[in-house]
């Protein structure tokens, strides 16, 4: 999706943007909650990694990110969206990742992004952002 989509200009608040450090390593690492946005009909849930070199991210290795939800602040059950960002070319994620999952107001209460790196996986100096826009 390209950042001038009409998702990408909606105002979002803080609480609606969490960052994590990238995994270093065959880790996963989780995002704080957000709670899903009152009132809203239809919003997406996105994701972003920045530029990541052949250092941080090696041909080959890879980082999978899972949308998850629940029903509560504790248990995320359901997975709503997969992507999976590879290193290739010798050159590591040579452009930035974005990509979003349409979502609406039937889905669970709260979601979260779970980001896990393989063995080769050495990006832990980056963060990576998940974020809910409408």
């Amino acid at each position: 999706m390209a950042k001038q989509d009409s998702i990408y200009a909606s105002a979002q608040d803080a609480e609606l943007i969490k960052t994590v450090a990238l995994p270093d390593g065959a880790t996963t690492d989780v995002t704080a909650s957000i709670p899903k946005p009152k009132g809203i009909v239809e919003f997406s849930a996105m994701i972003d990694i920045p530029v990541l070199t052949t250092t941080e991210l090696p041909d080959a290795s890879t980082i999978t990110i899972l949308i998850k939800s629940g029903t509560d602040d504790s248990t995320f059950g359901r997975t709503l969206g997969t992507f999976v960002v590879t290193g290739a070319g010798g050159a590591g994620l040579a452009t930035a990742f974005h990509d979003a999952v349409r979502l609406s107001d039937n889905d669970d209460e709260y979601m979260r992004a779970e980001f896990t790196g393989v063995a080769a996986t050495l990006s832990a100096t980056k963060t990576g952002t998940f974020s809910i826009g409408y």
